[in-house]
């Protein structure tokens, strides 16, 4: 495959292989221990949790960001996928990563849009577990939350995630490289 270029959507099925996969499940989704961070606002635009009931929340673990690894788990994240972006894209550094945990609700909800950067850059988000939930970019684009499956996009972009109603949670890991 050739390298994304900067602007381009693209989502890559079955992204890490079975051992690695299997790493980050473990990891993550299989351990009672893995450290979760209430955040009141996902976006930072929306008022608090509080907007239109009590679904507007997720659970976050930083794991890099200004230049600095926050968290303990950050090497493992870092060494299966760093030498994966360095062939899918034209990558320089990496500027933040953090995993986010979305809440199932009765019925499915977007959060507001956002940008990450008003600058052109990568984004990439992994997704851990499959369910109904998704991530827009702009208007018409919709990319559908399925285990192992990695989505290359323009954050500068207006886009958002969901929360689930056919999981207990949504999981997965957001990626911006310059």
């Amino acid at each position: 495959m050739e390298q994304v270029k900067l602007g381009e959507v693209v989502s890559i099925d079955n992204f890490l292989d079975n051992s690695e996969w299997i790493q980050i499940k473990n990891l993550v989704l299989y351990n009672p221990d893995f450290p979760l961070y209430f955040q009141q606002s996902v976006t930072g635009l929306e008022d608090s949790c509080f907007k239109d009931g009590f679904w507007n929340y997720a659970l976050k673990h930083i794991l890099y960001q200004n230049n600095i690894p926050l968290s303990p788990k950050f090497d493992i994240i870092y060494d299966i996928f760093w030498p994966k972006f360095k062939i899918f894209l034209d990558c320089k550094s990496l500027v933040r990563a953090k995993l986010n945990m979305f809440p199932y609700t009765p019925e499915l909800k977007e959060y507001d849009q956002h940008v990450d950067q008003k600058y052109q850059h990568f984004g990439a988000v992994f997704y851990l577990n499959t369910c109904d939930g998704f991530t827009r970019i702009g208007e018409n684009t919709k990319v559908d939350s399925i285990e192992n499956r990695m989505l290359f996009f323009d954050p500068s972009v207006p886009h958002n995630s969901t929360t689930t109603t056919n999981a207990p949670a949504r999981y997965n890991i957001n990626f911006n490289l310059l």
